[in-house]
C-alpha cells in the first residue's frame, strides 16, 4: 500500500501550496511538485522544515543545514527524505543561483571545479551549490569559500567522491576520523595527503586499520609500538606485523597472544625468537597450527611432542598443504 502525505509549504508572506508526497520521495521529488503546484522552479526553492514564524528575510545564515540541530532552521538537502514534517517554509533563491545549481546538476563532472572557481563570492559560500559542486567532483573543494571548507558534511561530500580532495579541508577536519576514513576508503593513496598529527591518533590509525591492517604502515612509529593497535591490525591482516615495531616482535609475550590469533604470526617474530626452542615450545602449545611455520624446529622432538600433547592432529597439520604454506611465504615481503 503506497503512504501518502499531505505538507504544507508557506513561504515569508503567507501560504503557498499543498503537495500531495509519497513516502518515498527525496525532497528534489517535493520541489518538483511543488514546481508543478506554484510555478516556482525546483532549482529556486530551499526548503526549511517546519514553519518560519519569523518577521523580515531569512538568511542563509539562519539555517543549520544538519539534522539534530536545536536551534535555528533546518535547510533540506536535494538527497534527504521528509519523515515526520508536515509542514514547509519555501524560500526563493536568487535566479543566478538557480542557474549555478542548473549548470552544475547538467555539466560532466570534471568541469565542475571550473564553474565553482569562476563563480562570485556569494555562490562559493553558498552550501547547496558547493555540495553539489564536490559531489561531482571533489577536487572543487578547493574553491569554496573558507567556511564551507569547516563544513563537515560537504567535506566529507568531497572526500567520499575522491579522497584527494582531503588536502582541500579545514585544518581541523584533516585529523577527523570519520574524514579521513571516507577519504581512503575510496582513495587509498590519499595517505601521502594525511598531515603528521593525524598518524600519531590512536582513535584515527584504529578505525583505518579495522578498513585494513595493513594500514599500520602509515602510523607513527609511537603506535607501530602500541600492543593495542597492532593486535587490531594483526586481527585484519596478519602480515601487518611487518610494519610494527622491532621492540614488539621481540616481546614474548606479545608475540605468543598474536600466535594465538594468527599461527603465521611466528614468521613475524625476531630471529632470536623463530630460532628459540622454549619460544617455539610455548607457541605450540598456544596454538598447534604453528607448527607448520617453525622451518628446523618443525622436525624437533620436544617442539613435536609439545604440539601432540597439545592437539592430537599435530603431526598432520606440521606437515598438510606445503603448497598453500609456501605461497604464504612468499607473500610476506609486500610494501
Amino acid at each position: 500500500m503506497v503512504s501518502l502525505m499531505a505538507l504544507d509549504v508557506d513561504g515569508i508572506g503567507g501560504h503557498i501550496c499543498t503537495v500531495t508526497a509519497r513516502e518515498e520521495w527525496t525532497v528534489r521529488n517535493i520541489k518538483e511538485a511543488i514546481e508543478m503546484k506554484s510555478g516556482i522552479p525546483a532549482d529556486e526553492q530551499r526548503l526549511v522544515s517546519g514553519a518560519c514564524s519569523i518577521c523580515g528575510p531569512l538568511h542563509a545564515t539562519k539555517l543549520r543545514p544538519q539534522m539534530g540541530r536545536d536551534q535555528g532552521y533546518q535547510e533540506l538537502k536535494d538527497s534527504h527524505r521528509l519523515k515526520t514534517s508536515k509542514s514547509l517554509t519555501l524560500l526563493r533563491r536568487t535566479p543566478e543561483e538557480a542557474e549555478m545549481l542548473q549548470r552544475l546538476r547538467k555539466c560532466a563532472s570534471e568541469k565542475a571545479p571550473r564553474l565553482l572557481r569562476a563563480a562570485p563570492k556569494t555562490l562559493r559560500a553558498d552550501r547547496e551549490v558547493v555540495l553539489r559542486a564536490v559531489e561531482k567532483s571533489g577536487v572543487a573543494l578547493q574553491f569554496a569559500d573558507e567556511s564551507l571548507r569547516g563544513d563537515k558534511e560537504v567535506v566529507m561530500a568531497a572526500v567520499s567522491q575522491t579522497g584527494h580532495a582531503i588536502q582541500h579541508a579545514a585544518e581541523e577536519l584533516r585529523s577527523d576520523r570519520d574524514v579521513v576514513v571516507a577519504a581512503l576508503k575510496g582513495s587509498p593513496e590519499a595517505w601521502m595527503l594525511l598531515p603528521p598529527q593525524c598518524t600519531a591518533n590512536k582513535d584515527v590509525m584504529l578505525a583505518l586499520i579495522n578498513l585494513s591492517g595493513r594500514h599500520l604502515q602509515l602510523a607513527d612509529s609511537c603506535l607501530k609500538a602500541d600492543p593495542d593497535v597492532v593486535m587490531a591490525a594483526l586481527r585484519s591482516d596478519v602480515f601487518s606485523l611487518q610494519a610494527a615495531a622491532d621492540e614488539l616482535r621481540r616481546d614474548r609475550d606479545f608475540m605468543l597472544a598474536a600466535i594465538c590469533q594468527k599461527p603465521m604470526a611466528f614468521l613475524f617474530a625476531a630471529d632470536e625468537l623463530q630460532q628459540d626452542r622454549d619460544f617455539a615450545i610455548e607457541a605450540v602449545k598456544q596454538n598447534p597450527r604453528v607448527l607448520r611455520y617453525l622451518g628446523k624446529l618443525q622436525q624437533d622432538v620436544m617442539v613435536i611432542s609439545a604440539a601432540t600433547k597439545s592437539s592430537g592432529s599435530a603431526m598432520h597439520l606440521a606437515w598438510e598443504d606445503e603448497e598453500a604454506i609456501g605461497t604464504g611465504i612468499c607473500n610476506i615481503g609486500y610494501h
